[in-house]
């Protein structure tokens, strides 16, 4: 019997490369609250936060049933969308975008999938109304009005 496992979770490298990390703290309007405290090999990967997640998407067609539901973090806004367009590039129609808002100026973005047929409600799979509808999934509940004659 396979092991199976609920989910995942990951929160990606965000950077291209250390080029691009000292650009994105350098471009902020203020300082930030806090000091970035991950080292290059945990910030960095060749393609960032789409290429890594990208290669997630892949491997879960690859182990799809080892686990119900992949999820990861993004940390920018555009990565969504080539993501997204992934996710339907592979038939996978059964998927969930959020945004997780930290304090008054950080934003960041939860994107899941799931191979299954098991699908959230609208509140979880369109958690966002900040997002264009281009990037939410298509709203997996109805509602239908019988009469009665």
């Amino acid at each position: 019997m396979l092991d199976r496992f609920d989910f995942t979770m990951c929160n990606p490298p965000f950077y291209a490369s250390s080029e691009e990390m000292v650009a994105s703290a350098e471009s902020k309007q203020r300082p930030p609250f806090s000091a970035r405290t991950g080292s290059a090999n945990e910030m960095v990967t060749p393609g960032g936060e789409v290429a890594f997640v990208a290669r997630m998407i892949d491997e879960s067609l690859m182990i799809r049933d080892e686990c119900q539901w992949f999820t990861s973090m993004v940390g920018k806004l555009s990565s969504l969308s080539p993501l997204v367009k992934k996710l339907k590039k592979h038939n996978i129609e059964n998927y969930a975008v959020t945004e997780f808002i930290q304090g008054s100026k950080t934003r960041r973005w939860g994107l899941a999938w799931s191979l299954d047929d098991m699908r959230p409600s609208i509140a979880v799979s369109r958690g966002t109304a900040a997002l264009p509808k281009t990037l939410l999934p298509f709203p997996p509940e109805f509602i239908f009005e019988v009469s009665t004659l």
